[in-house]
């Protein structure tokens, strides 16, 4: 199975790699979906922050009829996280839930708690601060990563690693590669 990882940045050929991939996975804005064939199999959607719930209603949802969405964040996991940095007397974030906003028919799910863990000790043991979280292309790659199998491959397209500072882009940036 070949996958095709794309961002939200500039991508002047997302539609040729987009050729040769059985399955495409998308990220929040879902940007270059007008140029992509109707392959998407997953819509990675970040369900934190204020700025994004605005990002997330703009979806081209009736677009994406047979993608199935995946919540970036766990809510249990940022639940635990959020009491931790209050406790600190970190600045936090927030989180909303996006649900109620897909149409009926599409299906959601969430990250799973196990996995959201084992992503956030990964970047922790990468050197992300504790107030930071992985992007939501991180969470993407992560997820893809501990799916494919050995004759599986992993394209990457529009991503420019930046972005808001509350992710740890450095770190993103060395560990997220094409996986041929």
């Amino acid at each position: 199975m070949r996958y095709l990882l794309v961002g939200n940045a500039e991508c002047k050929n997302v539609d040729a790699l987009a050729k040769d991939a059985d399955v495409i996975v998308q990220i929040n804005c879902c940007r270059h979906n007008a140029m992509l064939p109707k392959r998407t199999g997953y819509v990675f959607v970040v369900n934190s922050g204020g700025q994004m719930s605005s990002v997330v209603q703009n979806m081209p949802l009736e677009e994406l009829e047979d993608a199935t969405v995946i919540l970036a964040r766990n809510p249990m996991v940022y639940a635990i996280k959020q009491w931790l940095l209050k406790k600190c007397n970190i600045p936090g974030f927030e989180t909303f839930e996006i649900c109620p906003k897909l149409p009926l028919q599409m299906p959601y799910k969430n990250i799973s708690f196990c996995e959201a863990l084992r992503l956030e000790y990964k970047m922790r043991r990468n050197g992300m601060a504790f107030r930071c979280q992985p992007s939501t292309g991180m969470v993407a790659y992560y997820w893809l990563c501990n799916r494919i199998k050995d004759e599986d491959s992993i394209s990457i397209a529009a991503f420019t690693f930046e972005g808001w500072p509350g992710h740890p882009w450095a770190i993103e940036r060395r560990l997220i590669k094409p996986i041929p």
